[in-house]
C-alpha cells in the first residue's frame, strides 16, 4: 500500500538509480554525523559543567575509618522513637 502524500518514484535509468542512491546514503550519512556531533556537544558541555561544579565547590576528604570528633554537630545522649501512628477513619 503506497502512500498518497508523500511518493518518491525511483529513476528507470540505471545510471540515475545509482546516483539516486549514492545521494541518499550521502544523506544518511550526514544526518548520523549531525546526530554524532550533537552528541558529542552535549557530553562536552556536560563534562565541563561537572569539572566547573567541582572545582567551586570542592568535597572535603574525609577518612573513611576515622573515629567521630566530640564537635557540637553531633548531638550525643539518650533519644526516643516516636513513631507516627495511624489513624483510621470511622
Amino acid at each position: 500500500m503506497r502512500s498518497r502524500v508523500f511518493i518518491i518514484n525511483p529513476p528507470r535509468s540505471t545510471l540515475a538509480r545509482i546516483l539516486w542512491l549514492l545521494a541518499l546514503a550521502a544523506l544518511a550519512v550526514i544526518a548520523l554525523l549531525f546526530g554524532a556531533v550533537i552528541v558529542v556537544a552535549a557530553v562536552l558541555l556536560f563534562g565541563l559543567a561537572w569539572l566547573v561544579r567541582r572545582v567551586l565547590r570542592p568535597r572535603q576528604a574525609v577518612s573513611r575509618h576515622a573515629a567521630a570528633e566530640n564537635s557540637g554537630t553531633v548531638i550525643e545522649g539518650e533519644f526516643v522513637v516516636v513513631e507516627n501512628e495511624r489513624h483510621q477513619l470511622p
